[in-house]
């Protein structure tokens, strides 16, 4: 009954409702179009086919406002790439083995009752300070390179999150955010390590460097997955150590992809 202009997209959903919808719009001579994001072509099925370009200008917010999601919160960018010339080092060196060790040790032993301590890295790489509630990271000892972080900002899994943003800068991508809070209609909020758009598809990742066998945190991936992306997302779980084949298992039933810094050749999305 709807007298204005009105056009029926049959991307997704159900065939056998897809099929009625369709035959619906052609029996009011109504425009049909099918979006393909794989091939990035809008397909005009009626009255006239043709194929045209997708050239949409899409973003994050838009993506997630179309699943019910707003964001609530994201992490400062520039507090991220303070730690760029770090994970630079790193890369360059091929340090990243002696990195996860020694983050490793500093969860074990730093705890708020000490006002003060320094750790160095096995070979001396890297070192940790605490002063009070001033943190720093020194790297690259020779000409002392170093991160100051406030103890109210620095969070012993950070670093992870803030390397995988880095390796996702690199590629070809439309938006990229990291740390971000997402709150639904009914007020749930959840958070997110790092939520990436490439070709017109969100794609989620969820960062462990601690403990990174817990299948519950592969569950819960996958549920942010589908509540934020529908069929069509993507999940990734990030890890810093070795997965149990139990674990990889769960995770390839999800159609989770896991990926293991320590493997030098890992690519990102």
């Amino acid at each position: 009954k709807f007298q204005e202009d009105v056009w029926l997209n049959v991307t997704g959903g159900t065939k056998l409702m897809a099929l009625a919808a369709y035959e619906a719009f052609v029996e009011k001579d109504r425009n049909i179009i099918y979006c393909n994001t794989k091939h990035k072509h809008i397909i005009s099925l009626y009255p006239d086919y043709k194929i045209e370009t997708l050239n949409a200008d899409l973003s994050i917010p838009d993506y997630l406002l179309s699943y019910g999601f707003a964001i609530k919160g994201e992490k400062d960018i520039k507090e991220v790439e303070k730690y760029f010339p770090l994970i630079e080092f790193i890369n360059k060196n091929n340090l990243m083995n002696e990195f996860v060790i020694f983050f490793k040790e500093i969860r074990e032993k730093l705890t708020d009752d000490i006002p003060r301590i320094t750790m160095l890295s096995e070979n001396k790489n890297f070192v940790f300070y605490k002063n009070y509630d001033k943190y720093t990271i020194e790297y690259n000892t020779t000409d002392k390179n170093k991160i100051s972080i406030d103890s109210f900002e620095f969070r012993l899994g950070d670093w992870l999150e803030y390397y995988t943003y880095y390796n996702l800068k690199k590629c070809d991508v439309q938006s990229l955010l990291t740390g971000v809070k997402i709150v639904s209609q009914d007020n749930t909020e959840n958070e997110i390590d790092v939520i990436v758009l490439k070709d017109f598809v969100l794609h989620i990742y969820s960062c462990k460097s601690g403990n990174s066998n817990n299948q519950f945190d592969l569950f819960q991936l996958e549920t942010l997955r589908n509540i934020t992306s529908g069929t069509f997302g993507k999940g990734y779980f990030v890890v810093s150590k070795k997965c149990t084949k139990r674990f990889l298992d769960r995770a390839k039933e999800l159609n989770i992809r896991v990926i293991n810094i320590l493997n030098q050749n890992e690519n990102f999305i």
